[in-house]
């Protein structure tokens, strides 16, 4: 992985720790990693956060998964999605969250690192 790679993921991890963002996952759950399963546009897909003033930042998912991953104590994770399901409650766990992180920057590498 480049430097140039490394820096932007920890700038906005730096970004999500500063805001102190703690968004409740359970809300839109499909929405925070991917949509419909096609983690190959993983890393366009972005959640969006509010903070204390209600204004909204991005922040690539793939990256915010690992602080996720990190941070999950500080995360209102509800067993949700759609009809209360379970499953998707399961996937947010920090191992999970962390493998969605490799698998978003790979696909990041692969389409802007040509590896």
């Amino acid at each position: 992985m480049s430097s140039k790679l490394q820096k932007k993921i920890d700038k906005q991890l730096q970004k999500i720790g500063k805001k102190g963002w703690k968004p409740k996952l359970g809300v839109k759950l499909g929405d925070l990693y991917y949509d419909n399963g096609d983690l190959n546009n993983a890393e366009m897909e972005y959640f969006k956060y509010l903070d204390a003033t209600k204004s909204q930042e991005n922040v690539p998912s793939w990256i915010y998964m690992k602080w996720a991953a990190e941070n999950s104590d500080q995360l209102d994770i509800k067993a949700g999605g759609p009809g209360g399901d379970l499953g998707t409650f399961m996937s947010f766990s920090p191992k999970n969250m962390m493998a969605m992180y490799e698998m978003g920057k790979e696909n990041y590498l692969k389409k802007h690192e040509k590896i």
